[in-house]
């Protein structure tokens, strides 16, 4: 006597086969953590190669860069520097402390670095003839013009400043990182 069976499906009894939510989920979010990997990747060789490669002194150093201007002052465009709120980490656990050295063309002149909150670097330089750095390029950079004439009072006596340094000779400003423009 023959007997004839019904087959079973692989999948099981009482099992779905095919894409199911969860299995639909897994992919996407293995396809989400494999386009973003080679960022983190990117990233994370980065900073091993400047922390293996670029430090002196135990800083790290993003080399040297000369800006020369035909006004007052040299400004930079605004750096917004995120952290305290935003629940990621702050500035100071990413960035560090800041350190810039500042030396006149002719190495003797006096000079003044300062950093100051946005706003307040713009009301003190309004009316000021100064140049805006806006880019860097290849150790070029190119600048924004602004017309105007004498600033009002001397820098260091202008009470908006985070940090500022001022002197003869070359001068370093030491800018721990902080939330803010």
């Amino acid at each position: 006597m023959t007997t004839l069976r019904t087959p079973r499906s692989a999948a099981g009894p009482g099992r779905r086969s095919g894409w199911t939510a969860a299995r639909v989920a897994c992919a996407v979010a293995g396809a989400l953590l494999a386009l973003c990997s080679p960022g983190l990747l990117g990233g994370g060789g980065t900073a091993v190669w400047a922390s293996a490669t670029q430090r002196h002194g135990g800083d790290i150093d993003l080399g040297t860069w000369s800006y020369r201007g035909n006004g007052y002052a040299l400004a930079s465009d605004t750096a917004d520097m995120f952290g305290a709120t935003s629940g990621w980490p702050g500035p100071r656990s990413l960035l560090g402390t800041t350190r810039i050295h500042v030396t006149s063309a002719d190495g003797a002149d006096p000079v003044f670095a300062g950093i100051a909150p946005a706003d307040a670097a713009r009301r003190y330089l309004a009316g000021v003839s100064y140049d805006t750095v806006r880019s860097l390029t290849h150790h070029h950079a190119t600048y924004a013009p602004h017309s105007g004439g004498a600033p009002v009072a001397p820098p260091v006596r202008a009470g908006i400043w985070a940090t500022r340094t001022a002197g003869p000779g070359t001068q370093t400003l030491t800018w721990p990182a902080r939330p803010g423009t």
